[in-house]
Order: structure tokens, then sequence, then C-alpha cells
């Protein structure tokens, strides 16, 4: 039997290889009989577009030789060989951000053009799906799993999925998008996808393969959702598989220099869930469960032999959150070997200048903080388990230990004051030397999280869903204490982009900025960052010569 992996556009991080259909595979080859193979179409989309980007209208005529000529440059820039005007953030800024605002025109022109043709493969996209497909169709698989993590991901997805239909292929969706709002993708079963998989892919695919290839009953198969004589049928979710038995990633099927990244940066994983789960605004928790890490042991064996296999020395840690004993371990067998790596964390007072310095030592070139806000009483009230004070030290050590501060904030929390705001802000003045890169979201009410079942614990109220397309809604709600509605939308979160000593493309293209700076502690090394103040008001002064920003929000409404 022949298993096909699809991976659909469009995704905006197309820097690195996705990490899940690759886990699968390698699952799916020792667990069963089945021939599986990976493709990924967002990749394969984003060189036929530009391939295609003559033809495409997306730009006005007084702007479109200008625009196109960058957006070439940009794509050169970015593939490999490794080019040394890469490293020029001038330079870098403005061909980041064209490369970016050109794919999403891209796709905002594709996502009305197949609403249009009500997501069938008679859509007039910018890259035609049959000529993405045809890898795949060549390849005859007897099933197509599609991996849809995010929301721009569905049109094309359902499209495709028809497509195959019309070949007598049957596809099944699963993903984090489909595990979280099922409900959206069940109107399309038969149209498009055949079946739908809820939670963690590696048991469910595992049984689909069985039962078709050696028979059986879909009732056997957990998590699936399928139509039979038109009745909707779901099974329950099984216990997800062991991280211990998960192997590791098969980038077998991938040309690593297909990818928008001078220097190959591969994703990995070491614990699925959080350890944490009490965040009153994050329901991560409906994808993955409940927190299960793998032996760090093995794990770190695993990035060994990818680097040495792939030649391949800077990883993403996809960890939803690695607490400082996990890195110190990690650290501490990777030190010595030219790994570079990032990774997300929760500034605890764990993370001391002690366990930073070893941490950096051991390859950690940037850390991804979970700061949210400045004011200690709304980090109390988000059920952080953080403390302000504590975080400002734990950013400070960090960047004297040579490591890359990259940290997320939430701004307009539900109850959060005037006063509160302006604490945040004030934190980020008091530690802005400490600060590399900075995001700043405005609060969304998602649903399945602590706070949208508890809304009068945060003084919201007229929880109302309002669709914005087929694929995506969001959750209005009224604020009853704290900042008003219309003042929490005054928030200027460009206000932000000051604190950022990094082009702002480095947004979407997170995998280039693991580059920089892994280059800038290789030139510099721990303890040689000299003044951190001084380096902000340097780079401060640079950034008012850049470029204007593009938007880059992937909404499609």
């Amino acid at each position: 039997m022949k298993a096909a992996l699809i991976y659909p556009p469009f995704v905006s991080e197309a820097t690195s290889p996705p990490l899940g259909v690759n886990l699968l595979k390698a699952y799916l080859e020792r667990e069963t009989d089945a021939e599986v193979r990976v493709f990924d179409l967002n990749i394969e989309f984003y060189h036929h577009a530009l391939k295609n980007i003559g033809s495409l209208d997306l730009y006005p005529e007084s702007v479109k030789g200008k625009a196109i000529s960058t957006v070439k440059q940009a794509a050169d820039l970015f593939l490999p060989p490794l080019k040394q005007d890469f490293f020029d953030q001038k330079a870098y800024d403005l061909r980041g951000t064209l490369f970016i605002d050109f794919f999403n025109r891209s796709f905002r022109s594709d996502f009305s053009r197949l609403k249009q043709a009500r997501y069938s493969a008679a859509a007039d996209t910018s890259v035609s799906m049959r000529e993405l497909l045809r890898p795949v169709m060549e390849y005859k698989p007897d099933i197509a799993g599609f991996s849809v993590m995010y929301t721009p991901q569905s049109p094309y997805s359902v499209a495709m999925a028809g497509i195959l239909k019309e070949k007598g292929i049957p596809s099944i969706f699963g993903g984090a998008k489909v595990s979280f709002f099922q409900e959206m993708f069940e109107r399309y079963l038969g149209k498009g996808p055949d079946y739908l998989l809820s939670g963690e892919g590696e048991t469910g695919l595992t049984s689909l393969i069985s039962w078709y290839d050696k028979g059986g009953r879909p009732e056997d198969v957990p998590g699936l959702t399928w139509k039979d004589k038109g009745m909707l049928m779901k099974n329950r979710c099984s216990d997800p598989a062991d991280m211990n038995s998960i192997p590791a990633p098969d980038f077998s099927d991938l040309d690593l220099n297909r990818y928008f990244s001078p220097l190959p940066v591969l994703p990995v994983l070491s614990s699925r869930g959080c350890s944490w789960q009490r965040c009153v605004f994050c329901n991560h928790h409906k994808t993955y469960l409940r927190y299960r890490p793998k032996k760090i042991g093995p794990f770190v064996e695993e990035i060994k032999a990818l680097s040495e296999k792939h030649e391949v020395n800077h990883f993403y840690f996809c960890d939803e959150m690695m607490p400082a004993k996990r890195l110190l371990q990690a650290s501490s067998m990777l030190k010595g070997t030219g790994i570079s790596y990032l990774a997300l964390a929760k500034p605890l007072a764990d993370f001391n200048a002690e366990n930073l310095r070893k941490v950096a030592e051991g390859g950690c070139r940037m850390l991804l903080w979970g700061v949210e806000s400045g004011s200690q009483q709304v980090l109390d009230r988000m059920q952080k388990g953080t403390d302000a004070a504590t975080c400002a030290n734990v950013l400070k050590m960090s960047r004297n230990s040579g490591i890359t501060n990259f940290i997320y904030l939430i701004s307009g929390f539900p109850s959060e004051t005037l006063e509160e705001h302006r604490q945040t802000l004030q934190f980020l003045e008091q530690n802005s030397g400490f600060v590399d890169f900075l995001i700043s979201s405005p609060f969304a009410l998602e649903q399945n999280a602590p706070i949208f079942k508890e809304p009068e614990r945060f003084g919201i109220k007229d929880i109302k869903k309002r669709q914005l397309n087929d694929f995506q809604f969001t959750w209005d709600f009224r604020r009853t204490r704290g900042m008003t509605d219309e003042q929490v939308k005054g928030i200027d979160q460009k206000r932000f982009y000051r604190f950022n000593r990094y082009p702002l493309a480095f947004t979407r293209l997170r995998d280039h900025l693991l580059l920089y700076v892994s280059r800038e502690y290789d030139h510099q090394g721990s303890g040689k960052q000299g003044n951190s103040e001084e380096k902000f008001e340097e780079k401060e002064r640079d950034r008012e010569n850049s470029s204007p920003k593009a938007s880059f929000s992937w909404s499609f409404s």
C-alpha cells in the first residue's frame, strides 16, 4: 500500500520543511507495511508563483516592475548558497518585506477565486493546483493525507482533495486546524475529503492504513469522522502515542535546497503539550491534551543524527515551552557539536545566570519568551505563573549570556486598565537594552480557552460568533471592566516596533533571525556583547531610515 502525506499551501513560513508530516512518515513506515511519501506542496507553490510572477496581476502598474524585481532579488538572496548580502539588514528589510507581501497578495487573490469556484479545481489560482498535484498523481497513492495546520491551507486542501477524488484517490484531513474546528470541514465530506482525523495522527493513521491494507471497519479507527449513507459518523480519539515511541522526523523525501533559507534550519520536537497548561487565554490543550516529554538523551541523539545526515547545524525546537532543566540537559549534550538552536521558554527563576550561560555554551542562540505583560496584576489574572521582576532579571541575564531575547506580548487583555497597559510600556522602556525582538498581538478570544468558559470572571459579556469566511471566524465580545473597547482599538501595535533590533520581516522569517544571531554570537562570543543599551540606540537610529513596513496579517476576510 502507498500513502501520500501532503503539506498544502498556503503557509507563510517557507524557510524550512514542515515537521508533522515528516514525523508521521517515520512513524508509519516503522509501524505499518505501507510505503509513505511526503509532498510539500507549500514550498512548490512558492516556486511556481515566483515562476509566474510576471503574469500575475497583483500590483499597480506604477510599481509592478520594481516590486517584481525586488521579490526576485529576495528569493535569490534567501535560497542557498549563503550570500554575504543576506546579513545587510537594510537591504534585507526591504526585500524580506516585499517577499512576504507578494505571497500575501497571491494568497488573497487566490482565496477570492477559490471561493467563487466553491473550492473546486475550476478556480483560476495563481498556481495551477493540478500542476502542483502532478507528482502526487504520478506516485499513485492508495490514500492521501492532508496536514491542515493553519487557516490559509483550508481552501487549497478542499480543492485539491476534490481533484484527487476525480482520479479515485481518497483523502483524509488532519492537523491542528481540523482538530480545533472540525465542524468547518464536515460540510465538505464527500465533496473534498473523505475522512477527517482529530487529535494526533500517529495512532489514527496507523489504524486507517491497516484498515485499507488488510481490511476492517472505519469504526476501528480512533478519531475518525466520515459519512455513511449521508449520516455523519464519529469515533472517539484514543490515547496518543508514547513520545518515546515516535522516531526522529524523516526529511528524506524533501530537497532542503528548495527552502528559502541560505542555510538549512530543521524543526525538531522533544515534547508535546505544555507543562503549565493554566494560562487562561490559551486553548492549545485541545491539540495535545496533556504534556508528554521525550527522554532528552534520545532526542539529542536524533538532532546529532539529523545534523550529520543533512549537513545541518541550525535547529528550531518546536516544543510549546522548554523548561530550564531540559534545556540544560540538551545543551550539555550538544556542547562542542557546532549546533545552534532556538527554543520557546517561560521566564522563571530557574533561568539564572549560571544556567543561561551553560545553555548558551551548549548552542542556544535565541529564546522566545512568553512575557505577555509587564504588569504583575495582568500576569496574575492571566494565570501565567510568572513574576514581572523575575522576568526582567531573566531577560537581562539571558542577554548578558549572549542569547538573543525574542518576546511575545498580549495587549488589551480583558480587564486590563490603562495604568496596567502603561506598566507594560514602562517595563519595556526599563528593559529595552535586553529586548532584541518583540511581537505584540491584540488579545483574541479563543474557543475552549478557560477565559471563554468563564467570561464574567474577566469582565467580558455578549460573546458572539462572527463568521469571516467559510474557514475563519472570530468571537466578538464587550468589555465591562478595564479599558473600553474603543481604548483597546486605539492601541497602536506599531509603537512596539521601536524595541526591535532587527528587521520586522523576521516576524514571519524567524529561521533567518536564528542565522543572524548565530553569526553574531560566533563573531562576538559569550560575554562580548558590549553595552546592550548602546547597541539598542545604534540600531534604533538605523531603523529610522528603514523601509515602510508591509502588513503581515494573513487574515483573508
